[in-house]
């Protein structure tokens, strides 16, 4: 191939290259969250001074809510510049719920939470969702570092709860219980055999008659 060709080719997939990089850039710093949304369930702030702990917690409780047949998305949004190009929505989390849920609606259309240091917002892709904003009113924000993950997860709770899908208790590990009486449960079974094991050395360790 010519030298002239080569370079042609180069500086062609070079353009192409930049072109793609540049879509990319620009689409996350429209709006970051939607880019994790598409595919993700949970969005964290960037430099987010949230635990680990806080975040697994809520990863786990958005992860049970779906096991237990209510799908939600969650947005935690700490500063302006979680937002990308559309800061303009800071401090307006109803708005930018409004904003994300039709951004999404191309691969997800249920419900979408959103939590900033403001307040919390809300949207069901074209459904009705006073309900839900009244159960949302009654949710303040907590403070401290790890305060938006915590009321993002009491937020998914409650509205988990009003769509008639109650969740039990959620640890950081990822081992939802959905009763108190499966722990329960469990001990009672581990004591029953403990107990059984017992009874069975006892009786062959006991002596035999005409021995």
């Amino acid at each position: 191939m010519p030298l002239a060709s080569v370079r042609l080719a180069a500086v062609a997939i070079s353009v192409a290259l930049a072109a793609l990089i540049g879509a990319g850039v620009a689409r996350a710093d429209g709006d970051p969250a939607s880019d994790v949304l598409y595919s993700g369930h949970v969005f964290f702030p960037y430099g987010s001074p949230i635990s680990t702990s806080a975040q697994k917690t809520l990863e786990n409780t958005v992860e049970a809510s779906h096991k237990a047949g209510y799908p939600i998305r969650v947005a935690v949004i700490a500063t302006p510049i979680d937002l990308g190009a559309v800061t303009s929505l800071w401090k307006q989390p109803q708005k930018y719920a409004t904003f994300l849920a039709l951004e999404l609606s191309f691969v997800y259309r249920g419900p979408l939470l959103i939590v900033m240091p403001s307040g919390l917002g809300f949207a069901h892709y074209k459904q009705k969702i006073g309900a839900d904003e009244a159960v949302l009113a009654h949710i303040p924000v907590a403070g401290g570092g790890d305060g938006l993950a915590v009321t993002a997860t009491r937020a998914v709770r409650a509205l988990a709860a009003r769509g008639g899908h109650p969740l039990g208790t959620v640890s950081a590990s990822g081992s939802p219980w959905k009763s108190p009486v499966v722990p329960a449960a469990i001990g009672l079974a581990i004591l029953g055999v403990a107990a059984g094991v017992l009874f069975w050395r006892r009786r062959a360790d006991a002596p035999r008659p005409g021995r």
